[in-house]
């Protein structure tokens, strides 16, 4: 009960901060020179702590656990093939929790509704009865389209670039459809950490998904005011974005404590910490790769300089060693 105490404080906390960091936008102008320092730091630190701290405790809780499945007469009781189980789990754990980020943020990028396709007259086959001097000339080629702007998982952190098109109103609601479900996978983190015995790894990766959440809920409700929605509007998509990493968080909990009991007791509930924590580790490298590649095309624009950039994302990437300082807290 403890556990599920201290996960209803961070869940808490965590929503009212999302909140709060949203309605910045709503109050007063922040510099985006600071909004994007916040968040490449934001980036590093998810980074690092899937790195040094989420995927390390998950792979220690898969192979100290036995596996969840039950004994069968034809089950092969060598270690090896436990070994070997545990290293697939681990493998598929974090690809599944990459892929599953990398398809919604492919599957958002939908081509534009008003996006027109031109088709040359000279490619569509001309009736034989026509003669070929009445045909007309064939046009001259269409200028060159640019891509069609789609909306991105995470949106831009630059409530003062006025060099994207106006959004549509499907446009907000697929970026608060993005980053809900991107919320829902930080709540996954948090809440395969509540059942960890590490005692420091909930805190870690609360404060790693504050970091990075308040400059997307600033970014978001900047994205949604500039494509026409109103501050009431704006308020419902930040609370729905708010309450869903609370959500996953607690949906996990209740999956390990199921599945947990289903198993093996403790042993089983450990295993399936360890494969959650392992599957939140690939959607945080996703994130954080999707995010630093965004920065990479913001960098040297006259107020943020790359060399800051670059320092802002290796100082977050190392953040998290400190937690490391003095062994494991279990």
């Amino acid at each position: 009960m403890d556990g599920l105490l201290t996960l209803l404080l961070f869940s808490a906390a965590m929503a009212v901060a999302s909140f709060a960091a949203g309605m910045l936008p709503l109050a007063v102008n922040l510099s985006p020179k600071h909004l994007r320092i916040m968040s490449t730091i934001g980036t590093g630190i998810l980074v690092g702590t899937s790195l040094i701290v989420i995927i390390p405790e998950g792979i220690e809780a898969i192979y100290s656990a036995k596996s969840p499945s039950p004994p069968t007469t034809t089950s092969d009781p060598d270690h090896d093939d436990d070994h070997d189980s545990n290293h697939l789990a681990v493998g598929l754990s974090l690809i599944t929790g990459f892929l599953l980020m990398f398809l919604i943020d492919r599957l958002s990028h939908s081509p534009h509704p008003d996006q027109q396709y031109h088709i040359p007259l000279d490619n569509i086959p001309t009736s034989p009865r026509t003669p070929s001097s009445a045909r007309p000339p064939p046009p001259a080629p269409p200028p060159p389209r640019p891509p069609p702007h789609t909306p991105p998982l995470l949106p831009p952190l630059d409530p003062a670039n006025h060099h994207h098109p106006p959004t549509t109103s499907s446009k907000p609601a697929a970026t608060t459809t993005g980053l809900v479900i991107h919320a829902c996978a930080d709540g996954i983190a948090l809440g395969a950490s509540s059942k960890s015995s590490n005692v420091g790894l909930e805190a870690v990766i609360f404060l790693a998904i504050i970091i990075h959440k308040m400059p997307a809920a600033f970014g978001l409700t900047a994205v949604l005011l500039r494509g026409g929605l109103s501050k009431q509007q704006a308020r419902r998509h930040l609370a729905v974005f708010s309450l869903a990493a609370p959500f996953g968080a607690l949906v996990t909990w209740a999956i390990i404590m199921v599945l947990g009991g289903v198993a093996e007791g403790g042993s089983g509930m450990d295993w399936w910490t360890g494969v959650l924590l392992l599957f939140s580790g690939g959607t945080f490298l996703f994130v954080a790769v999707h995010a630093m590649q965004e920065d990479e095309g913001m960098s040297d624009d006259g107020e943020v300089k790359g060399w800051v950039h670059t320092a802002c994302a290796a100082g977050g990437m190392l953040i998290p060693l400190l937690t490391q300082v003095g062994g494991h807290g279990h």
